[in-house]
């Protein structure tokens, strides 16, 4: 089964040499999660307002490690426990002999329980967590605190069963998905046994595994369904007669270039969370189930659009019924029409920015963009809008209410930068989020016009050299990638104050316009 080219007196490592290896690891990440209470508690104590800090010190740990907010909040914990309550648990883990996964459990199941129960169970610890795993150390520990302090324990269940009850879905990307869900103890086997249930109602030819019978079942019981239909196709199946109901259609929301909708290229779709789906799977599911769909002519877009064009969306946001296809484009509003001055926006521009980025754009964070708040990069100046802060794609991006409040408290910030958004923590920490995934060209030209010149408006060549040294307007208020309002622009304005405001943005534009390319003429040649 293990073919192998080693002779059997070649040296190679031996079981001893994965325990001292498995030692090391272990201690390595005691000194990390010492390392990252030492810094949470640095933060909290030199902060003016520690609870407003705790939240974002937490978030630089997660960042700088690449690990989730839960992960990083309980690296945290588990370092403050071992300093402050746990030496004995401390100990055994900076000598390597038990693991992160069994102290964290440990931290977790007694992170409630007061200084006599920690007196009380300490001593047993450290022997459990060497002969038992994750899960069963986690029962065995619940069962040593109701044996030590019951009182104090059932009323830490009580709390638990109050507070952690949750359900989530988490996508794989490979065509499945994981439903998880935290239930009372008596809830979950009750679950066990209807699953249980609903799995044996077909008969044993049925093709499927029990496994794959299972999941069949907890779906049927979601739609209300009481019993399976058997798959075997015999025409003797004592189970023969059971029809699939009509089950309730589900709304579908997709990206995806019409073309490839309708079999005329190839190409890619995502759900609204980015997942990828097969093409073949879309077009399926268009004919069999309502769908809400943002159509984007990529093609189209594959090219910088020409001044006045309109962006080449077919179709967003609406409800279409199974097997309906819009028969022509949208006019989508131009960059500097009046809802570009409008905090709120519209529907289209809503739609875009949540199809570029599936998830919250804060580093590492998977909430998805429909559960998130839009928010404008550079702030939306609300006694002047045409100050900047402009409501348009370019400057707008999903962010979840938690990284959402770091952002406005200014204990994070972030900024458009030409591969995606750039996010700078208190202590200068920066990292780039990309949009994405989306299909191929379409998030780096939804913002892309060509500028047409201008006679008006320069600075004078004199002055011109002193402006070098420090931002231009456009770059503090607007953007350095956000490129001006065009003539056509202020030709298709309706509005006479609008198109003065716009002339007045074209002229600031077309001044950072000059001073960058003098920025680029003194550059030095790459070589």
């Amino acid at each position: 089964m293990f073919d192998t080219d080693l002779a059997p007196d070649t040296d190679c490592m031996t079981l001893d040499d994965l325990v001292q290896l498995a030692q090391a690891e272990n201690a390595a990440a005691c000194r990390k999660a010492m390392a990252a209470h030492e810094f949470w508690n640095w933060q909290i104590a030199s902060a003016p307002d520690p609870v407003e800090v705790q939240f974002s010190a937490i978030t630089e740990v997660a960042v700088a490690l690449g690990i989730s907010k839960r992960a990083a909040d309980l690296l945290v914990e588990t370092g403050s426990q071992l300093w402050h309550r746990l030496p004995l648990v401390h100990a055994a883990f900076e000598a390597g002999v038990i693991d992160y996964a069994s102290v964290s459990t440990i931290v977790s199941v007694f992170r409630d329980a007061c200084a006599e129960t920690i007196d009380g169970v300490e001593p047993h610890l450290v022997p459990l967590a060497q002969r038992l795993t994750p899960g069963p150390l986690r029962r065995r520990l619940w069962a040593l605190w109701f044996e030590v302090n019951p009182e104090e324990a059932a009323a830490a269940r009580e709390v638990n069963q109050r507070v952690s009850r949750t359900v989530y879905v988490r996508q794989e990307g490979n065509g499945l998905a994981w439903l998880s869900a935290c239930i009372t103890d008596l809830e979950g086997h009750e679950a066990d046994r209807l699953i249980n249930e609903i799995a044996e109602t077909v008969c044993p030819k049925d093709p499927r595994t029990r496994n794959a019978r299972r999941a069949d079942g907890l779906m049927a019981l979601l739609h209300g369904e009481t019993v399976l239909v058997c798959r075997c196709e015999d025409v003797d199946c004592p189970k023969a007669g059971v029809e699939q109901p009509t089950r309730r259609k589900f709304l579908l929301q997709i990206l995806i270039d019409i073309k490839t909708l309708l079999a005329l290229k190839s190409g890619a779709a995502t759900l609204d969370d980015g997942t990828p789906i097969p093409v073949e799977l879309v077009r399926e599911l268009a004919g069999d189930a309502a769908w809400q769909a943002i159509f984007a002519e990529l093609a189209a877009l594959a090219d910088k659009p020409r001044s006045g064009d309109s962006l080449p969306l077919v179709d967003c946001g609406r409800v279409r019924k199974p097997a309906s296809v819009p028969a022509k484009p949208l006019v989508t509003p131009s960059r500097w029409s009046n809802s570009a001055l409008k905090y709120k926006p519209d529907a289209t521009v809503a739609a875009v920015v949540r199809a570029m980025c599936p998830t919250c754009t804060f580093p590492g964070c998977c909430v998805p963009s429909r559960d998130c708040e839009l928010d404008h990069i550079n702030p939306f100046n609300h006694d002047n809008p045409s100050l900047g802060g402009l409501t348009i794609v370019s400057n707008l991006q999903p962010v979840c209410k938690a990284h959402h409040q770091l952002k406005t408290k200014k204990l994070w910030g972030c900024r458009r930068v030409k591969s995606g958004v750039m996010w700078t923590s208190p202590n200068g920490l920066t990292r780039i989020t990309r949009a994405g995934p989306y299909p191929a060209n379409l998030a780096p030209n939804l913002d892309q016009e060509l500028v047409e010149p201008d006679t008006g408006g320069w600075i004078h060549a004199d002055d011109l050299e002193a402006e070098l040294d420090h931002p231009t307007w456009w770059e503090i208020h607007i953007g350095p990638e956000v490129p001006g309002p065009t003539l056509n622009d202020i030709a298709l304005a309706d509005d006479p104050a609008q198109q003065q405001t716009l002339r007045s943005l074209r002229r600031l534009y077309m001044q950072h316009r000059q001073v960058q390319n003098l920025r680029e003429s003194l550059e030095p040649p790459p070589f």
